[in-house]
């Protein structure tokens, strides 16, 4: 069911009857892959199942296709079509898996998968990494207050005030509820308590219109840098510890979690 994988094995069981150099697959989103040289002439064809278009496939070589090469490439791709399909039905499932559909943030799976990679890469390269624990204040009392229409649109908003404090490398993630996580690749505590502040700020002056009255959201925030001892469970816990702390002096503030103590051999 992998694509890219499809499209490899495709390529091996063509170039024997036809000489191929190379194959490039896209469809209307973006390349989905290329494989082998893509020489300069091709022949190039629109993939449909059932009526439902599922992209271009071009075959690539330095010398022209012959009709009767054209002829055996158009009957192998009706064997190729169908498991292509399972392929991006499958792709497009996964993809739904690691986006919250809400705010179009990485889901709580994605943030998992990704926080054991990047913090097995920090620790093994020893450069930081923080993360932000992010919650919306009193999100319980709005959502009773004003209802989950109105609660789902302070969620989105605060997602988009999150994302624009962030560089093309922090990826941010819906942990569940109201609570967000933000992954800050090679940036120290005092480097992720100036970014989280900033969130802080441009969230506190988002003023929704909800049922024709102007509300204003704040987030508390709790932030931890990796230690050399932290596991991806300790790293989040010192962070959601901070969080609460944050919470009890009063809400709207952000917090950096104590460093993680060295274990006693």
């Amino acid at each position: 069911l992998d694509v890219e994988r499809l499209i490899e094995l495709f390529l091996e069981q063509v170039q024997p009857a036809i000489n191929v150099d190379g194959i490039a697959f896209e469809t209307a989103e973006s390349t989905v892959c290329k494989q082998g040289r893509l020489g300069p002439h091709h022949a190039q064809y629109q993939l449909n199942v059932s009526d439902v278009d599922i992209g271009s496939i071009r075959f690539h070589r330095r010398r022209p296709f012959r009709e009767q090469e054209l002829e055996k490439l158009e009957y192998l791709l009706s064997v190729l079509v169908c498991p292509l399909r399972n392929g991006l039905m499958y792709q497009s499932a996964v993809a739904a898996a690691y986006r919250d559909p809400l705010t179009g943030l990485g889901s709580r799976r994605a943030l998992e998968a990704t926080m054991e990679r990047d913090i097995g890469l920090a620790l093994r390269h020893q450069y930081p990494v923080s993360i932000l624990v992010i919650d919306i204040d009193h999100f319980k009392k709005f959502n009773d207050g004003f209802g989950h229409t109105a609660g789902d649109k302070a969620l989105r908003a605060t997602a988009r005030a999150i994302q624009k404090e962030l560089r093309l490398t922090d990826p941010a993630f819906r942990y569940g509820g109201e609570e967000f996580v933000v992954i800050l690749n090679k940036t120290n505590s005092k480097d992720a308590l100036g970014l989280a502040d900033r969130i802080r700020q441009r969230v506190a002056k988002n003023v929704l219109d909800v049922a024709g009255k102007n509300v204003e959201v704040t987030v508390s925030i709790g932030i931890a840098t990796v230690e050399p001892n932290d596991s991806t469970v300790s790293l989040f816990e010192r962070a959601d510890g901070a969080l609460y702390q944050a919470k009890n002096r009063g809400r709207n503030c952000c917090i950096v979690a104590i460093p993680a103590l060295p274990k006693v051999s």
